[in-house]
């Protein structure tokens, strides 16, 4: 019998193609869903992935190396959570999910098994798991039914830039993401500023700089060129010089000359903490409860504790603000910064990312943007001073 066609439906949610992108077969239940590590955040916002489901985290290096990491969970979103947290290696997470949301436990058990099974078999990746999935005890009949939705998902995957699932043929290109997406430092190794990775990236940052603030026309005349020059696709070059743009033209908010990592450093500092007490409750700032764990004064260690739990750490001289925390981001839900403060807060004076997951309260570990603290209290002590 001759193979019949199929017709794949990718959807993006925010209409970036290099951001989270869902793709289904019209006829299958079977939904895979992509999601850049940066943007966690808006996967929040998917019901899909808030269920039972397989997935795969995954990282390509720069000679298109795949190494990939297969498991289970009963919540997708919950354990993506988990692995930022925890697994550092990762720049792509793979859900695979119900439409119907009629997978079980042993559903996804079951095609864990034959997504290890057979990315090992194929022998395209580099797997990183620590145990093996066992093969389940599954009837013939559901495994009849599974089988026929993991040749959906080697379908859909490999739709996305994932081929781990299929035979490696002569002349096959290197398996690659349907688009690379520029990884954060968050997630990218730290490079040495004499290198000549480093160097390009200097070079790429400065030209898209003047580049956002060339008239429309002028940097259609350029846009080849500049492509060329640094090494990147025309499409690519697009998308970065309209990112600039919108940085550019986001730093001055309000006609209030503050910048816009600046504010929300405010917005985060100046949020007021009821603090039970005795007699009622007591209001302070989160400047002054890291202002009085910094200086050891009396209660500092409750403190600390409160910090921990919205995800805020006081270290020596600097200040841990985590990557994701349920807390803050309840803080900033109002503010343009809800899914985003991460980088936001990266291009603070001498921010940068921690080198290591800090623990900010019992079970609560996150990577996390590390800032002096005199940066802080400096910048709190001017707006007591303004106010």
């Amino acid at each position: 019998m001759a193979t019949r066609g199929k017709t794949i439906e990718i959807f993006m949610p925010d209409g970036d193609y290099s951001g989270i992108k869902i793709a289904t077969l019209t006829n299958h239940a079977v939904e895979v869903t992509c999601i850049p590590r940066n943007k966690l955040g808006l996967a929040k916002q998917l019901d899909s992935l808030d269920r039972v489901g397989t997935y795969i985290l995954v990282k390509y290096d720069k000679n298109g190396h795949v190494e990939c990491y297969i498991g289970e969970a009963e919540n997708c979103l919950a354990r993506f959570g988990q692995h930022d947290a925890e697994k550092d290696f990762w720049h792509y997470a793979f859900a695979i999910t119900s439409k119907t949301n009629h997978f079980t436990k042993a559903h996804v058990k079951y095609l864990e098994y034959l997504c290890y099974d057979t990315a090992k078999q194929e022998n395209r990746c580099t797997i990183n798991n620590g145990n093996i999935p066992a093969k389940p005890h599954v009837s013939v009949f559901m495994e009849a039914d599974l089988l026929d939705c993991f040749d959906a998902i080697d379908i859909l995957t490999a739709s996305l830039g994932l081929s781990i699932f299929q035979p490696f043929l002569q002349n096959d290109a290197i398996a690659q993401p349907l688009v690379i997406v520029e990884q954060d430092e968050a997630i990218s190794p730290t490079i040495n500023s004499n290198t000549p990775e480093a160097i390009k990236k200097a070079n790429i940052d400065s030209e898209m700089d003047r580049l956002a603030q060339l008239p429309e026309l002028d940097y259609e005349r350029e846009r080849a060129m500049a492509a060329k020059r640094l090494e990147i696709r025309p499409s690519f070059l697009d998308r970065l010089v309209k990112e600039q743009r919108i940085q550019i033209k986001s730093q001055i908010q309000g006609g209030t000359g503050r910048i816009d990592q600046f504010k929300l450093l405010d917005t985060i500092m100046q949020h007021i903490i009821k603090i039970p007490k005795e007699c009622g409750y007591e209001s302070k700032s989160i400047a002054e409860l890291c202002e009085n764990v910094h200086k050891m004064e009396s209660a500092y260690e409750e403190h600390q504790k409160i910090l921990g739990d919205i995800g805020i750490r006081v270290m020596k001289s600097k200040i841990y603000i985590a990557n994701n925390n349920n807390n803050l981001e309840e803080i900033l839900k109002h503010t343009v910064w809800r899914n985003n403060w991460t980088q936001t807060l990266k291009r603070l004076p001498d921010a940068k990312s921690a080198d290591k997951v800090i623990y900010f309260s019992m079970g609560c570990k996150s990577r996390a943007i590390e800032i002096p603290i005199e940066r802080v209290l400096k910048q709190d002590k001017q707006i007591r001073l303004d106010n």
